[in-house]
């Protein structure tokens, strides 16, 4: 693979471009310019618990973001410091530099960059640092728009790094060469159509015959929404054709999204739809990172639930956009002045269930109700979720009072042994105000989980209690407490306390400190997920904005 010296020249053009036009805006007026420069420190110290049991856990990261504006220009780029990171891949020096011009029509932009074509099934390049996830591209992207037309085009390359691969000696990096385009147009007021089309030609890693397979992705997608007063509805339809160069076989997908959207005086209700069949294969057989799976440079909705609740958040349902049916139905009510319910169901499970023929260990798709509609049939990997939130305020200095439920379940099939997860969550928080700057906020939040896992059941509860004191906006102290009664607990414990603070330095500078035991667990984003290990240590960090 090319990967090197592709970036690197790409680079090298793109920082000579912004040495350049530094120069140039210093010699006109060094007055004119504005500037942006945000910087995150991070250090932490400590001990991790990995699959290979307890380990020493030090990481140093730097990140000074800076942005320069001129007129309708816009140079940015970043100086990274990670050796090690707190989580992903070692770097140091420059990088996400770019420049960009603005108009109200006209958007330019050369260099790092990241885009979303519509509700992202097609396209959706972003950046998670937590997840270790990185899809933005070093390229161009142009957009022009009016009250009645769109367009939009985009090229560059993407160095892909797998976040599951980052605990690796060698990461896996999978190269992509991206091109895409995007046209709208809005002939009455109240409704839009379009269609994008996105091109990409890849090289991607494989660890078995160590030469890279080359793969060919088209994918072309119609969208439309309608506007009509209290009602928004949007639908998008991606297929999407997978080429292996190296077997010379194509391979077939798509997807369908919908949403609807009705708001009223004091209340609003969404329905959402998904039928992801990007590639749906054999799930007692799927390799993970097989070729044809759903590219890095795509991120649908997932049309369901995403918590803030650390203990609703510990075992998320593992969207698989590749084979996924589902609906969502989120309702928005205000009860009275000052009190607010949310009401939320979401439902989902494979297309189909599969049958596996003992004698040749062949498994057959089977139809097992409808696959255009989600089955709580258990051959077809059903996930269900019912939530709750209802929140009060007691005054109008902000003291209020949340309380949350929570009932899911979540079932994989295998023909050799299934596992399920049956949880039920009331999450309790309450923050009053006792003047303008002071306040005392506490979390409460209780989870009954049973687990059964190739016919090994156990049941646990798991508590969380946090107490915060602060002083708005100088300094802020707190204490967490988690404990469960799960035995198979990767850290043979059953009680984590750490506590915290923050404290700020004039107006531009917060330091914050955490001293203690981390458990750990899932943290997922726009349904990307990785394993967060166990900590015992402290965490120190100092963000600045100038």
């Amino acid at each position: 693979m090319t990967l090197n010296g592709c970036n690197t020249s790409t680079s090298l053009g793109v920082t000579i471009l912004i040495l350049f036009f530094l120069i140039s805006v210093n010699q006109i007026s060094a007055q004119s310019v504005t500037t942006s420069v945000s910087n995150v420190m991070k250090y932490g110290l400590g001990n991790e618990v990995t699959i290979n049991g307890k380990e020493r856990k030090e990481y140093v990261e730097n990140l000074a973001d800076v942005r320069l504006g001129f007129n309708n220009l816009t140079v940015g780029f970043r100086l990274e410091l990670s050796d090690p990171p707190e989580f992903g891949v070692r770097y140091r020096g420059l990088k996400k530099k770019f420049i960009e011009f603005n108009t109200e029509e006209v958007t330019l932009r050369a260099g790092d960059l990241y885009a979303l074509f519509n509700r992202g099934t097609s396209l959706h390049l972003f950046e998670n640092r937590t997840l270790a996830y990185d899809s933005g591209i070093e390229g161009a992207y142009a957009q022009y728009r009016s009250s009645w037309f769109r367009a939009a085009l985009i090229s560059g390359v993407l160095d892909f790094v797998d976040p599951v691969t980052v605990y690796l000696l060698s990461p896996r990096h999978d190269l992509y060469s991206l091109r895409g385009a995007l046209a709208e147009i809005t002939p009455f007021p109240f409704v839009s159509i379009g269609a994008s089309f996105v091109s990409s030609d890849a090289e991607i890693s494989n660890a078995m015959t160590l030469v890279p397979d080359k793969v060919k992705a088209d994918l072309p997608e119609l969208f439309m929404t309608v506007r009509t007063g209290p009602v928004d509805f949007f639908a998008s339809y991606t297929m999407r054709n997978v080429y292996n160069k190296n077997k010379a076989k194509w391979e077939e997908g798509n997807a369908l999204y919908s949403s609807l959207s009705h708001t009223g005086e004091g209340y609003g209700v969404t329905i959402e739809y998904k039928n992801y069949r990007f590639d749906i294969v054999d799930p007692s057989g799927a390799d993970p990172f097989r070729i044809t799976r759903m590219m890095p440079f795509q991120n649908p909705p997932t049309v369901k639930k995403e918590h803030s609740y650390t203990t609703l958040s510990r075992y998320p349902h593992l969207v698989d956009f590749n084979d996924e049916v589902g609906v969502q139905t989120d309702l928005y009510y205000s009860i009275m002045d000052g009190t607010t319910l949310n009401l939320s169901g979401s439902m989902a499970s494979r297309h189909y269930r599969y049958i596996l023929n003992r004698s040749t260990f062949v498994s057959a798709r089977n139809e097992a109700g409808s696959p255009l509609l989600p089955s709580l049939d258990k051959s077809r990997s059903p996930f269900w979720e019912i939530t709750a939130d209802i929140e009060h305020f007691l005054n109008e200095e902000g003291s209020y009072v949340k309380a949350g439920f929570d009932r899911r379940c979540d079932y994989t099939f295998f023909e050799f042994g299934s596992t399920y997860i049956n949880m039920t969550g009331i999450p309790i928080q309450v923050q009053w105000m006792l003047d303008e700057t002071w306040s005392v906020k506490t979390t409460v939040e209780q989870q009954w989980v049973y687990h059964s896992a190739y016919q090994t059941d156990k049941s646990s509860f798991d508590l969380l209690f946090s107490l915060e004191i602060s002083k708005s906006p100088e300094w802020s102290a707190g204490i967490r407490r988690e404990s469960t009664t799960n035995p198979f607990d990767p850290t043979r414990r059953s009680i984590w306390i750490a506590v915290d603070g923050s404290y700020r330095i004039g107006r531009s500078h917060t330091v914050y400190l955490s001293v203690g035991d981390e458990r750990g667990g899932q943290v997922c984003a726009n349904g990307i997920c990785r394993q967060i290990n166990p900590f015992s240590g402290f965490r120190f960090s100092i963000i600045s904005q100038l």
